[in-house]
Formats: structure tokens, C-alpha cells, sequence
């Protein structure tokens, strides 16, 4: 009994094993005393039946209680310790993805509302945006009228339609110019802005 207490303080699983298995040959041998008893006076190993009874039934109890030690013995990292009828309550926030607008054909002919930085102003009607979030780190733009200085960092918030740029369709509109100016950005998805506002002003150096 006092090598079990000293494994449950002191020693890990193999300990409490050891101990309990001592404790049941040691039980095995009382009993195997108790049979062979053939006298009228009924003892084991010397001592009354009743008193051996009792050290059995301590016995006994022991090892219930050794069944239940080797449970808490065998797990030696107590970080992961489930109790039962808890529910993990951890959660993560994560910031939802923005429409991915421009990232293929699957939104052309609808509508649109992106805030991104100026990144280059291209002609009198036209200017790119770093709209990587919405699936374009270089996204064309034409509007029509006075807008806003487009001063490269401003951050613009634009709404309109998105469509797939080809240069012969909106070079007159728009007045584009030189046609090199857009090769890049031939047959890609692009915004057709109906109203364009600043949202912060241009970093500064």
C-alpha cells in the first residue's frame, strides 16, 4: 500500500503497474493459504479468518482504487486533458475575402463597388487601380467627365459596371489614344466607372 501512495506521488505509470502487481500476488498467495487451511480452527497463514478476510477486502479495495490511479498515471501531458461533457469554445475570427471581381470572367455585366489605391493615372479617362483584394493588383478603370486627382496612393472608392476590355470597343468612348497603352490589359476583366469618390488623400512623402 505504501509503494502504491509513494508511485501515484513520486512515479509514472510503470511505477503504479509495479505496485499493483505486487499487491495482487501477495493477495493470490493469502488466498491460496485460506484453501489449504484443513484444520478445525480456521485460519491462514496463522492469523483468524476474519482478520485475513479484512486484509483481502482492503485488498480489494485497492485495487479498485489502483484501476482508477493508472488512468491519471498514464497520461502524462496534462495541456491536453479533455473533460468529458466540455466543448472546445475556441474560435478564430478571420476578415471575410472581398469579391473576387476581377479575378476571371464570372462577374462581367455586373455591378461593382471596390476601394483601392491609385496606382498609375493613365490618360484623361482611364487610371489603375491596385485592386489586388478584388482579384486585380492592376486594374484598368475608364470614366467618363471631371474626376478626382489621381494622384498615385490615393485610395478611390469606384462604382460601375464590370466588362472585358478590348481596345477597338472603347478607344472612341473613352478617348484611350495610343493603343499600346492597353495591350496589357486585352481581353482582362475591367470597371466601367458610373461615379468615382476619394476615400483618403495621397500618402506623403
Amino acid at each position: 500500500m505504501t509503494g502504491l501512495l509513494s508511485c501515484i506521488v513520486f512515479g509514472g505509470s510503470q511505477a503504479c503497474m509495479d505496485a499493483l502487481s505486487n499487491i495482487c500476488i501477495k493477495a493470490l498467495l493469502m488466498l491460496v493459504g485460506w484453501v489449504r487451511q484443513r484444520n478445525n480452527e480456521p485460519t491462514m497463514m496463522g492469523e483468524p479468518v476474519s482478520s485475513v478476510r479484512n486484509r483481502l477486502i482492503a485488498a480489494a479495495a485497492v485495487l479498485g482504487l489502483g484501476s482508477g490511479v493508472l488512468t491519471g498515471c498514464g497520461n502524462d501531458d496534462p495541456v491536453n486533458d479533455v473533460v468529458p461533457g466540455t466543448t472546445d469554445m475556441t474560435t478564430t475570427t478571420t476578415k471575410p475575402d472581398q469579391p473576387q471581381y476581377f479575378a476571371n470572367a464570372d462577374h462581367v455585366g455586373k455591378k461593382a463597388t471596390i476601394t483601392a489605391p491609385v496606382e498609375n493615372d493613365l490618360t484623361d479617362e482611364s487610371v489603375i487601380l491596385d485592386a489586388a483584394s478584388y482579384g486585380d493588383d492592376s486594374l484598368l478603370v475608364l470614366f467618363k467627365g471631371d474626376q478626382p486627382e489621381f494622384t498615385e496612393g490615393r485610395t478611390m472608392t469606384v462604382t460601375g459596371t464590370v466588362r472585358q476590355f478590348s481596345y477597338d470597343d472603347y478607344a472612341e468612348r473613352y478617348g484611350l489614344g495610343e493603343a499600346a497603352l492597353f495591350d496589357a490589359y486585352a481581353n482582362e476583366e475591367f470597371l466601367e466607372a458610373e461615379s468615382m469618390s476619394t476615400s483618403s488623400p495621397a500618402p506623403t512623402s
